[in-house]
């Protein structure tokens, strides 16, 4: 790989992932390697095979997804400003089975492919005409249940960092058609997300969306009711990414525990900058799906969950000092406390702790809160 611009990992088989060059390769090929237990150990992923995409071609891959029943989205969406592509596609397969003992695998496989375009600015139901209403983008995830398809952008016309989450409703969808379907805003996450997102992911249950940039990520959990799209009304968790070369891949491993973050080889006048091949990172995640409940009147429940067993507590006030604790000591990995602020209405900033992880850290750059009544964030 010179140029690895999107990884997945497969849904059939544990330590499977698929990944793509960016742009101009000569044929549209998917490549797939696995890192299981032995790879890991030995620093270098096994090469499976690759499979060519009859019927679409390499404009400007970006990302790709993984959805429903087994398919594969890749994402030919990368419009660099100034930003003039109208022929944006969204290419799909079914995963193939590869030999995953180590064989190299050569195959051909035909793909589905759909046309889409950004909204105009003056009618948000009719495609854009203007570059100006135009993004490049390179991220791209599906709904593990509903197929709908989620586009984050990463730079406006002008170059200017824009981070803003499109969607593609599955119902809507006409595959191997001439129609030029339009993107639908969900949330601009400009102000939350530094610019600029190379990559996105959902995890196998459709809780929780990660979205990176080139140091950092940001997940996205959802919040126990209402519809998948208020997940970006969440106050995301950051993980820093500091240290890869040019941070380009972010999918969840197959269990949805684990990140593995990757990165394009960068090249200089044909020289590669950097390591001589194609880094992939694994980030085991340590606590996660942090958020709050309000059970009853006065009553909230704070939740969250740890890798490893240990002890429950939430530190909580109305300055970002806190002030009052609860705690619980027995070891467990799915935590709740139920707190009873003294006065309703006030804002509570709050912070957990499961033995060594804090969150949200000091020195906080953020900080989390809940009021009886308001929407906790």
């Amino acid at each position: 790989m010179t140029e690895s611009s999107g990884v997945v990992a497969s849904r059939q088989h544990a330590d499977v992932y698929w990944t793509h060059n960016d742009s101009g390769s000569r044929k549209p090929l998917l490549y797939a390697f696995r890192l299981n237990a032995q790879d890991r150990k030995r620093e270098v992923a096994t090469h499976l095979g690759t499979v060519e995409l009859e019927g679409a071609s390499n404009r400007d891959w970006e990302d790709i997804a993984y959805g429903p029943v087994g398919r594969l989205y890749v994402f030919d969406g990368g419009d660099n400003p100034p930003c003039t592509r109208d022929d944006k596609r969204i290419h799909r397969l079914l995963e193939p089975d590869l030999n995953n003992e180590g064989r190299i695998e050569t195959i051909k496989r035909r793909a589905d492919s759909i046309r889409f375009e950004y909204p105009a600015a003056g009618n948000s139901t009719s495609p854009t005409h203007d570059d100006d209403d135009r993004y490049d983008a390179e991220a791209l995830f599906v709904h593990p249940k509903a197929s709908d398809l989620y586009i984050v952008t990463k730079r406006d016309n002008k170059g200017a960092g824009a981070t803003r989450v499109y969607k593609l409703t599955a119902s809507e969808l006409q595959w191997n058609s001439d129609k030029v379907h339009v993107l639908t805003l969900v949330a601009d996450l400009t102000d939350i997300v530094e610019p600029l997102a190379t990559a996105a992911d959902i995890d196998h249950a459709g809780n929780r969306v990660i979205i990176r940039n080139y140091v950092a990520a940001y997940e996205f959990t959802l919040p126990p009711s209402g519809p998948f799209d208020k997940i970006f009304d969440t106050a995301p968790t950051i993980i820093s990414f500091l240290g890869e070369t040019q941070g380009e891949g972010v999918p969840y491993t197959h269990s949805g525990d684990d990140l593995i973050p990757t990165a394009e080889l960068i090249r200089a006048r044909g020289v590669i900058l950097g390591p001589q091949r194609f880094p992939v990172y694994r980030t085991p995640w340590q606590l996660a799906n942090l958020h709050v409940d309000v059970v009853a009147e006065g009553y909230v429940v704070v939740r969250w969950e740890t890798a490893q067993p240990g002890p429950s507590r939430v530190s909580f006030g109305p300055t970002t000092d806190y002030g009052q604790t609860v705690e619980e000591p027995t070891p467990k990995r799915r935590h709740a406390l139920r707190i009873k602020p003294p006065t309703p209405g006030t804002k509570y900033y709050y912070q957990v702790a499961s033995g060594s992880h804090v969150f949200p850290p000091a020195p906080r750059s953020k900080h989390y809160y809940f009021s009886i009544g308001d929407e906790s964030r």
